[in-house]
C-alpha cells in the first residue's frame, strides 16, 4: 500500500465514520482494536497507520462494507482527486499570465517566423549566388585554366551551406508531421535544438491529460490492480517534464537572437554584393576575355605573352574571386546554431569584416 493509498484510504474512512456519526473510539473499538482504539483511527485517518488485512476487513464491517467495497471507494476517491487537481492546475494556468499552452505556441510561431524570414532571405541570396557563380566565377576559372602559369582560382573552398539548409537540418518533420530531434553535432559551440522536441513534449503532455480522462472508466476497480496513483504521477512528471523543455527552448531562442538578426542584415548585404559581382565583374570578365582573344586568337595563352595591364586586370578579377568565396563561405550555421555569448559575438564580428572588406574589394576593382 503506497502512501498516497494510505491517505485516500484515510479520507475515505473519516468521511464514512462522520456520516455514520461513530467516534474514532467507536470505529476502533468495531474494528477490533483494544487499547487505544481512538488513536489508532486517528493514524488511519491520517495516513499514518498501514492496516493489514484482517484490521481492515474490521474498519469495512464496522462501516457497513466489505474490504473490496471499501478499496473500490478508495479508487473512486482517487480518482476524485487527480479530477480535481488537475482542474486546479489548469484554473491556475489560465490565471497566470501565459500558461505552458500559451508559451508552446509562442515559441512555436517565433521559430515559424524565423524559418519564414530566413527562408525568404536565402531565396534572393541563392538566386544571387547562383548569378554570380554562371557569370563569373564559373567562367574565371575557365578562362583561368586556359592560361598557363597565371595563379588558379581553387573551386573547393566554396564550400559554405545555404541558410535555408541549415535551419530544415535542425528541424526535421517526419511524416507524421512531428519534428524529430537531428543527430547530435559533435561542435561544442553548435546546439542540439531543443525546440524541435516541443511538438514531441505536446503530445506527450496532451496524453497526460488523456489519461486523467480514462480514470473514470478504471473507478470500479481496486487501486492496486491499475495503479491509479502512479497515473497521476506520471501526469504530473510529464507536465514537469513538458515545462522543462519549453524553459530550454525559450533559453535558446534568447540565446540564439543576436545571430538571427546578424543574418537578418549580413544576408541582404552579401546578396548585394553578389549581384554586383554578377553585372559588373561579369560585365568586366567578357570585355577582357574578348580582348584577350582578339589579341593572341583561340590558341594557347601564357602569362609571359600577357601585357602588364593584362596581367593587372587577371589579378583583379583573381581578388574578386576571392571576395567571392569569403561570401560564400561566412559560417552562417554557427550564426544560427552558436549559444555562447562572446563566441556568438566573435563570429558576428569577423562576418561583418569579411563581408565590408569583400564588398569594398569588389566595387574598388570593378
Amino acid at each position: 500500500m503506497t502512501q498516497d493509498h494510505m491517505q485516500v484510504l484515510g479520507q475515505v474512512v473519516r468521511e464514512l465514520r462522520i456520516a455514520k456519526k461513530l467516534t474514532q473510539d467507536e470505529l476502533g473499538t468495531k474494528a477490533g482494536y483494544r487499547s487505544g482504539a481512538g488513536v489508532s483511527i486517528s493514524r488511519l485517518e491520517n495516513g499514518q497507520l498501514r492496516p493489514g488485512a484482517e484490521r481492515l476487513d474490521g474498519v469495512a464491517e464496522a462501516l457497513g462494507l466489505t474490504r473490496e467495497e471499501l478499496e473500490t471507494r478508495v479508487s473512486r476517491q482517487t480518482v476524485e482527486n487527480v479530477e480535481a487537481a488537475t482542474a486546479d492546475a489548469t484554473a491556475t494556468e489560465s490565471r497566470s499570465p501565459e500558461g505552458s499552452k500559451d508559451r508552446y505556441r509562442r515559441i512555436e510561431q517565433e521559430i515559424d517566423a524565423r524559418k519564414r524570414d530566413i527562408t525568404d532571405l536565402s531565396r534572393v541570396f541563392n538566386e544571387a549566388r547562383d548569378r554570380a557563380l554562371d557569370d563569373f566565377f564559373g567562367k574565371f576559372t575557365e578562362i583561368a585554366g586556359r592560361i598557363e602559369g597565371a595563379r588558379q582560382p581553387d573551386p573547393t573552398q566554396l564550400h559554405g551551406k545555404d541558410p535555408i539548409d541549415v535551419i530544415d537540418s535542425k528541424v526535421q518533420v517526419a511524416t507524421d508531421g512531428v519534428p524529430q530531434p537531428p543527430a547530435s553535432s559533435t561542435s561544442g559551440a553548435a546546439t542540439d535544438f531543443q525546440l524541435v522536441w516541443l511538438k514531441r513534449a505536446a503530445q506527450l503532455a496532451a496524453a497526460g491529460a488523456g489519461g486523467a480522462m480514462v480514470l473514470p472508466i478504471l473507478a470500479a476497480a481496486p487501486l492496486a490492480a491499475f495503479g491509479i496513483v502512479e497515473i497521476a504521477k506520471r501526469n504530473r512528471k510529464r507536465q514537469q517534464e513538458f515545462d522543462a523543455k519549453l524553459k530550454r527552448a525559450e533559453a535558446e531562442l534568447d540565446a540564439t537572437t543576436p545571430g538571427f538578426k546578424a543574418l537578418q542584415n549580413i544576408l541582404p548585404r552579401a546578396t548585394e554584393t553578389l549581384d554586383y559581382i554578377a553585372v559588373h565583374a561579369g560585365h568586366a570578365l567578357n570585355r577582357w576575355e574578348n580582348q584577350i582573344r582578339s589579341q593572341v586568337g583561340s590558341g594557347p595563352v601564357t602569362w609571359e605573352l600577357l601585357s602588364h595591364g593584362d596581367r593587372q586586370l587577371y589579378n583583379d578579377f583573381f581578388e574578386i574571386a576571392a571576395a567571392q568565396i569569403t561570401v560564400l563561405t561566412i559560417d552562417v550555421q554557427s550564426l544560427l546554431t552558436t549559444l555562447d555569448g562572446d563566441g556568438l559575438n566573435q563570429l558576428i564580428t569577423q562576418a561583418d569584416e569579411a563581408l565590408t572588406q569583400s564588398q569594398n574589394a569588389v566595387q574598388t576593382l570593378v
